[in-house]
């Protein structure tokens, strides 16, 4: 096989972890080992294994290891393929509060490792106190073994006192499972010194992800000026052009600290928002959920997630649930998923407006644009990437 293999010019490599991972990423893997042959197969041993085409086994798709390259007509070594590939990724830092649709976005970000580089995730005040998402963050990253660093934030708004939302996420912030104990480390407890630190470190621009507040990428980009350039574009949740869910005018992380809000907006940094308009539309059903029971551990974790959030959410008269975090990573997987518009974008800070965010849709805008607001997305492609997710990569 591996001499016919040759003769069509096709790299020859064996993997011991996530087939679907490497054919993705670099589409020329055509042989794999057997996993219970793997250490002592020669290569007259290797050979196609189809059940490696079911993902039956796999558990950790961001543990792929590439083996050993049997036999190439084109030149390329392992460091070529670990080197393409590092060049095709996304560094992100993920900034966040856990949090129902929080710990989807993390789960979702780390299964596709072969596009997203997870440089970081840090916590800020929110859905619930410092204290509890960040248990939150531990819980999820311990429960799917995870190494990612993690860092604790900004315990709320630069200038106001924290509002948390105890009725949509409930007591924990993230009601519904039931974890045996967070023993997951903290690297640091001074998110934005931790920030600075990745962003200085990646040899690549960075794109900060905020799925909570922006206090702690608000402070990053006041206390070190200099990161901007080092800055793909900020990926927010936040906001809405067309109506509020915390008042009629204001979405909820916008709410919780305008203030760092309009520091990013007006940061001379890129910014792409999916506020209400687009995520309200991110939607999963109830048969959707009720067909994760007893489908394995993250599937099982992930209905009892969405359970809770499904029940917590008709009294804000939802059906389906929106997974709104959900739309960032997906942005970030696939951007043709959404469709939107570049305004500029800015924040009422005062009032009772407050957290109200509002584009210049004049046809002759005084101001440059900043934001690229999403504002549609692809309903089908959009449920099979969450589904998917949960049936296959875990």
């Amino acid at each position: 096989m591996i001499k016919d293999l040759s003769k069509q010019n096709k790299t020859v490599i064996t993997i011991t972890h996530d087939m679907e991972f490497v054919v993705r990423e670099f589409n020329r893997v055509i042989v794999f080992a057997d996993k219970q042959k793997r250490r002592d197969a020669s290569p007259m041993e290797i050979f196609w294994d189809e059940q490696l085409l079911t993902f039956s086994h796999l558990k950790q798709p961001y543990i792929c290891q590439l083996a050993t390259i049997l036999g190439h007509k084109d030149g390329l070594t392992i460091e070529d393929l670990l080197e393409e590939k590092e060049e095709k990724m996304k560094h992100i830092i993920i900034d966040c509060d856990p949090g129902h649709d929080d710990t989807l976005a993390i789960l979702t970000a780390i299964a596709h490792a072969e596009k997203l580089r997870v440089l970081g995730i840090t916590t800020i005040g929110g859905n619930q106190t410092l204290e509890k998402v960040t248990t939150n963050a531990k819980n999820i990253l311990e429960f799917v073994q995870a190494e990612i660093p993690l860092a604790t934030g900004q315990k709320g708004s630069l200038t106001k006192e924290l509002r948390i939302a105890p009725e949509a996420h409930g007591d924990s912030g993230m009601d519904g499972p039931y974890f045996n104990g967070e023993h997951y480390p903290i690297a640091s407890d001074n998110a934005v010194l931790f920030m600075y630190e990745k962003i200085m470190a990646c040899t690549q621009k960075v794109i900060l992800v905020g799925l909570g507040s922006l206090t702690n990428i608000a402070l990053l980009i006041k206390v070190f000026p200099e990161i901007r350039n080092k800055i793909e574009y900020i990926n927010i949740i936040g906001g809405g052009l067309g109506h509020g869910n915390t008042t009629a005018l204001d979405e909820f992380n916008i709410y919780v600290d305008p203030g760092a809000a309009e520091i990013v907006f007006n940061s001379d940094i890129p910014v792409v928002m999916s506020g209400l308009d687009v995520t309200e539309q991110a939607e999963i059903t109830v048969a959707e959920i009720n067909g994760l029971k007893n489908k394995g551990r993250v599937s099982h974790l992930a209905y009892e997630l969405l359970h809770f959030y499904n029940h917590s959410g008709r009294q804000f008269g939802f059906i389906n649930s929106p997974i709104h975090d959900l739309c960032a990573i997906a942005y970030l997987i696939d951007p043709g998923m959404f469709s939107g518009t570049s305004y500029h974008v800015d924040v009422i800070t005062e009032g009772k407006a407050r957290g109200l965010t509002y584009a210049d849709k004049r046809l002759a805008a005084v101001e440059k644009q900043n934001t690229f607001v999403l504002v549609e997305i692809l309903y089908n492609e959009y449920s099979m990437l969450s589904l998917t997710l949960l049936f296959i990569f875990f």
